[in-house]
């Protein structure tokens, strides 16, 4: 059964305006080293895919129902399956939240251009 759902949009260039604005500081606030370690074997497409793995984390705690704000992003990794499928997981307060409403498993859905990215989440329950 579908618990919640979520998405979200990012234009590619005000993300990197922003990491670029806070140097590395910001990167390493909002994303794993795992998530980190991926994106940067792309490194032609680096920033498309920070702001898709961005977008991803937003519609994570959409569809939980949970601002970010406050919150610790890094609670949030998208990673991908070897396949390329990216898949969820949830660590501290969130996955406790995740827990408490019943949430066995978010599903999401990344796509990115040079120009914008864009996530879907799905979060499935009993």
């Amino acid at each position: 059964m579908i618990r919640g759902i979520g998405v979200d949009i990012l234009e590619v260039e005000r993300l990197k305006k922003a990491f670029l604005r806070w140097r590395e500081k910001i990167k390493e606030k909002i994303f794993t080293p795992r998530e980190l370690s991926y994106m940067g074997v792309y490194r032609n497409s680096f920033w498309e895919r920070a702001a898709g793995r961005f977008c991803a984390k937003e519609a994570v705690s959409k569809c939980l129902g949970v601002n970010l704000m406050g919150v610790n992003w890094k609670e949030i990794e998208i990673l991908s399956s070897p396949g390329g499928i990216p898949r969820v997981i949830l660590k501290g307060r969130l996955k406790k939240e995740a827990q408490k409403q019943g949430v066995k498993k978010i599903l999401v859905s990344i796509s990115h251009t040079k120009g914008y990215a864009v996530a879907s989440a799905v979060s499935m329950g009993e």
